[in-house]
């Protein structure tokens, strides 16, 4: 004899699979994210130098003689091609006691010159000595900066 299920079993089943279906969805869909901490030693006259793409920076200063530095890395979709540019971006932080150098890397083109994927979003909180000197290059960043007592370009 077979198997005939009721109208309640198939009710219940698209119920259990809805169910599935929603608790799954914001995973599949949630887009990797990596972080970059540092914090290193800078005299109170040094300089900073960011250059950023695809994010925003907040700067904060306060009364130490050293920078913090957040780098919050996101990626720029699902697909694996946005993943894959995900893997390859990086933060890169080189640092002396006269200066500080924070730049965002993001992978090379193509072989054949093609982009492929979404670059990652960068999100910088540098909190740096009220008194340092900063160089910020930037493009289709925000940036909000606030208590910087000395030259800012």
């Amino acid at each position: 004899m077979p198997f005939v299920s009721s109208a309640s079993e198939d009710r219940m089943k698209a119920a259990i699979a809805i169910g599935l279906l929603l608790l799954t969805a914001p995973i599949a869909g949630a887009q990797p994210t990596k972080s970059v901490d540092r914090t290193v030693a800078l005299s109170p006259t040094g300089s900073v130098t960011l250059v950023a793409h695809n994010g925003s920076i907040e700067v904060r200063t306060w009364d130490r003689t050293e920078v913090q530095i957040h780098a919050r890395i996101e990626a720029g979709g699902t697909w694996p091609a946005d993943v894959r540019r995900f893997d390859q971006t990086t933060v890169d932080i080189q640092s002396t006691p006269d200066s500080v150098s924070i730049r965002s890397i993001y992978p090379a083109l193509s072989a054949w010159g093609l982009w492929f994927g979404n670059n990652p979003r960068i999100t910088y909180t540098i909190t740096a000595p009220q008194t340092a000197r900063w160089k910020i290059d930037t493009h289709n960043a925000t940036a909000d900066i606030r208590g910087v007592h000395a030259l800012l370009t």
